[in-house]
């Protein structure tokens, strides 16, 4: 992975977790040229929702692939 990938899936987990909601879940960020894949666990479709509005939000982010599953 490149050095710009790793940087930018880092200021995408850091936006992330700036939300208390989201912190929480610990939430898995990789980059791959602009391509943010999002793993982990949620708790309601709403983290969900608030996850790809706020990656969306970062500057460098292209495509968003959430793959967030609701808690057993």
């Amino acid at each position: 992975m490149e050095a710009a990938d790793v940087a930018l899936a880092k200021q995408v987990k850091t936006a992330l977790d700036q939300d208390p909601d989201l912190a929480k879940l610990n939430l898995l960020v990789t980059n791959k040229k602009g391509d943010i894949t999002i793993d982990g666990t949620m708790t309601d479709d709403q983290q969900m929702v608030r996850t790809g509005e706020i990656a969306q939000n970062v500057p460098g982010v292209k495509n968003i692939l959430n793959n967030m599953m609701m808690a057993k």
